[in-house]
């Protein structure tokens, strides 16, 4: 009787230990497998950027020729802070139309990443052209210290037509004009700021405004001040890539 019992128990052991093995081995078997990590999507290496179609973060400063942006829309968001007859030294002291702070102040609204000065046409009949350089660059100080973070850029004088050119009204001609860009070209390199050289993309092969580019022969009309603005576009693209 003893020894019935003795095998009873031991099969009983058997049995239950068969069990663990049988439900171990399901565990194992249905266990979750090990999360898959999360794909990185890696970005093509020449991907193209998209064209900028809001550039409010963009001033243009100077005079009058800047209206043609205004009237043409061709920076979409850019504000365009001029007056006609601005000068070098007038962009303290006058404001725009219907305004009522110098034009220069204007600068005070808001936080620019890039700034476009347009000065030197109403200019050229100064005396010395060493005070226009010379007031140039403390315009150039100044917007430094209302925009720190802004990229400036110098724009080159735009030629006028040859009938303008001829005339010489106050000392307006291409040669003179081409004379006051070089010294622009030396004080941006002296400011450490960038130099658009306009005057290259609206100029003809005798270094005149064309004919059908203005009406006067010194404002740009529509196709010439997109040309300008592609060349502003461009520069701006070129930034963001480097």
């Amino acid at each position: 009787m003893m020894e019935g019992n003795k095998l009873k128990t031991k099969r009983r052991r058997i049995a239950l230990a068969v069990c663990a093995l049988v439900l171990c081995g399901a565990a194992i078997g249905t266990a979750a497998p090990a999360p898959e990590p999360p794909a990185v999507t890696e970005p093509a290496a020449d991907e193209p950027v998209a064209p900028r179609t809001d550039y409010a973060d963009v001033a243009l400063l100077g005079n009058s020729q800047i209206d043609s942006f205004r009237i043409y829309d061709t920076l979409p968001g850019a504000d365009y802070l001029y007056r006609v007859g601005l000068t070098v030294k007038t962009v303290f002291e006058k404001p725009m139309i219907n305004e009522t702070v110098p034009v220069i102040d204007k600068l005070k609204d808001k936080q620019y990443g890039y700034i476009f000065l347009l000065f030197g046409e109403n200019e050229l009949g100064w005396g010395y052209p060493e005070i226009f350089i010379e007031e140039y660059g403390r315009v150039i100080d100044t917007v430094r210290e209302r925009q720190p973070d802004a990229r400036v850029y110098i724009q080159s004088i735009l030629p006028v037509s040859a009938e303008v050119s001829k005339k010489n009204e106050d000392n307006t001609n291409n040669a003179r004009i081409e004379e006051y860009n070089t010294l622009l070209r030396r004080l941006a390199e002296e400011k450490n700021v960038g130099y658009l050289d306009v005057a290259a993309v609206m100029k003809n092969e005798q270094g005149c405004l064309p004919d059908d580019a203005s009406a006067d022969g010194v404002h740009p009309g529509k196709a010439y001040c997109q040309k300008w603005a592609d060349l502003i576009a461009e520069q701006i693209k070129e930034d963001s890539e480097s």
